[in-house]
């Protein structure tokens, strides 16, 4: 019975992805293979919109993972009692959504001069704070002996940072990698609002323009923005399993 519930919950979770399969070959009751030829001959702007999505997505990885990391070890050994009043409002800012802070930072691009380019898109993406919340909570788990001890040998602090606490933290930095990957990839607001540019737009935006007109490339399409992550996913598994054990069972770190 169990098993069969399982089954069961694994198909309702699945069914979007079946459907999507289902469409790239199945229109109007028919088989048909006609939508990839439609796909094949806007090769092009296809590809075009899949190189925006990367110059957008791939910087924004490393460089949220480059500020994080080190912002997440610092909140977590910074002796201060202030320290949990200023981290609490750093994470009031993980409230409030794109739609309330995207006057501000239209305002702060123009000031850049950076609208219509994709720093424009890359530089607030790379400051997130959910990155900093999620490492701070494993880091804060390793046991203080194990830091004490690398001072006592003549360890600073940024050699701690990068002998210590990174090995221990791959599990949760490849789970937080595949996090920031998936959101950067499927972002829309965005890039409409500070590229204003529809050659630099991300294939995400372009499917959201085809989805007004359903037609069978629409779901090969979808399906291709799909795989990208779910690949990411499979290649990354295990450490992404590990990554969230750490972060919700911290005392067994």
């Amino acid at each position: 019975m169990k098993k069969l519930f399982k089954w069961l919950v694994m198909l309702v979770f699945l069914f979007p992805c079946l459907f999507l399969f289902y469409g790239c070959f199945v229109w109007q009751g028919r088989f048909s293979l006609s939508g990839f030829w439609e796909v094949w001959k806007l090769r092009d702007v296809f590809f075009n919109f899949f190189q925006n999505s990367m110059i957008l997505t791939v910087p924004v990885v490393f460089l949220q993972l480059l500020i994080c990391i080190p912002a997440a070890y610092g909140f977590s050994q910074w002796k201060n009692r202030m320290v949990p009043v200023l981290f609490a409002l750093y994470l009031l800012s993980m409230l409030m959504p794109f739609l309330v802070t995207m006057i501000p930072a239209f305002l702060l691009m123009q000031k850049l001069g950076l609208i219509g380019k994709f720093a424009a898109v890359i530089l607030p993406k790379t400051f997130a704070v959910f990155g900093v919340f999620f490492l701070k909570q494993t880091i804060s788990a390793v046991p203080d002996s194990i830091l004490e001890a690398a001072r006592l040998d003549g360890c600073g602090e940024w050699r701690i940072l990068a002998n210590i606490i990174v090995p221990l933290l791959k599990p949760s930095i490849f789970a937080l990698t595949l996090m920031i990957f998936a959101d950067c990839w499927s972002m829309v607001e965005e890039p409409l609002i500070l590229l204003q540019d529809m050659t630099k737009f991300p294939l995400s935006v372009f499917l959201d323009s085809e989805v007004q007109d359903v037609t069978q490339s629409t779901f090969i399409i979808s399906l291709g923005i799909l795989l990208v992550p779910i690949s990411f996913y499979w290649i990354t598994q295990k450490q992404l399993l590990a990554g969230v054990g750490v972060l919700l069972e911290p005392d067994d770190v």
